[in-house]
């Protein structure tokens, strides 16, 4: 059998097999995990991968409506961003990760790559970032959802504006070639702008604990599944962006999502609640652990905050 070298490291590899669980197709797929950096890559990309984002089952594409309460939410985290306190506020992870590091302008061009239904988009519109955009491969349609909320799956759209920020909330591990989508990031930021990633890590205790079974597998949506380590390599092999901060944010999705595959259960079976999951006891306990998993960089997902080198 031919030895497949890490992409990262060039070091060996193993092969891990990994069933696809959240559509529940239970189709095998190959991986092969690095045993220098850890860094693992789907073996082979499916020729049509279209059909694992069905618009009518992949969650990213639920429908997203602006309601009252998003509204009075919205108006809320406004006043407390305006004391620079947004540990305080009840936004989204996404958007908890752009406020907690960066210091926005009205104005500031945001991009949300691999938007899904736009729910980011909206929830920035709503904070009062008017410029900004959300592109995502597998929309259905190109929509201009209204004047100033626009959705877009045409990537010229995308490349002709420079970009004050670029945010990938869990997308840049669906990317069959990281290293070029970073060098397009880089050409289409301006200076000192900066990409903010969010994506699962295999360096973690709730893989070491799970698995083939560990929910942030989804094969075959995510080709490759970064570490620490090999995340970092990149970056600074690339010479394009400086790290300002890694860190993570994991919640207790790692372990309710891993113990609904360990029984055999995909994300979209009926009755399989997301309140229920939500609202129980174990979960909060699960809450916790996910805390302090994170506290020890053992969390099952990582924000990396990214500059454009000049």
């Amino acid at each position: 059998m031919e030895e497949i070298n890490c992409s990262i490291c060039k070091g060996s590899t193993k092969n891990v097999f990994v069933k696809e669980q959240m559509m529940g197709t239970h189709t095998a797929f190959a991986y092969t995990v690095c045993d220098s950096c850890g860094h693992a890559t789907l073996k082979n990309i499916p020729n049509d991968m279209s059909v694992y984002y069905s618009a009518d089952s992949y969650y990213s594409f639920n429908a997203d409506k602006t309601t009252l309460i998003k509204k009075i939410i919205a108006a809320y985290n406004l006043l407390v961003l305006k004391f620079n306190a947004p540990k305080f506020t009840f936004l989204s992870q996404a958007a908890l990760a752009i406020y907690s590091n960066l210091k926005l302008k009205k104005d500031a061009a945001i991009l949300d790559y691999g938007c899904g239904n736009g729910k980011l988009v909206s929830e920035l519109l709503l904070l009062q970032q008017k410029n900004t955009m959300g592109f995502d491969l597998y929309l259905p349609n190109s929509n201009n959802y209204s004047s100033q909320n626009y959705l877009t799956n045409d990537i010229e759209v995308v490349k002709h504006k420079k970009w004050d920020v670029i945010c990938l909330h869990h997308v840049f591990e669906h990317l069959p070639n990281p290293s070029d989508f970073l060098k397009f990031a880089h050409s289409i930021l301006i200076e000192d702008g900066k990409l903010i990633l969010r994506f699962p890590v295999i360096d973690s205790y709730a893989y070491k604990k799970y698995k083939e079974n560990w929910v942030q597998f989804d094969a075959p949506r995510h080709i490759n599944l970064y570490t620490r380590k090999s995340i970092t390599q990149q970056v600074n092999d690339l010479k394009l962006f400086s790290i300002d901060k890694i860190y993570d944010d994991s919640t207790h999705f790692q372990f309710t999502g891993s113990e609904l595959y360990e029984k055999g259960i995909s994300l979209k079976q009926a009755g399989n609640s997301r309140i229920k999951r939500i609202f129980n006891f174990k979960n909060l306990l699960y809450h916790f652990k996910a805390k302090s998993l994170n506290k020890k960089n053992q969390g099952d997902q990582i924000v990396v905050i990214l500059s454009k080198i000049k």
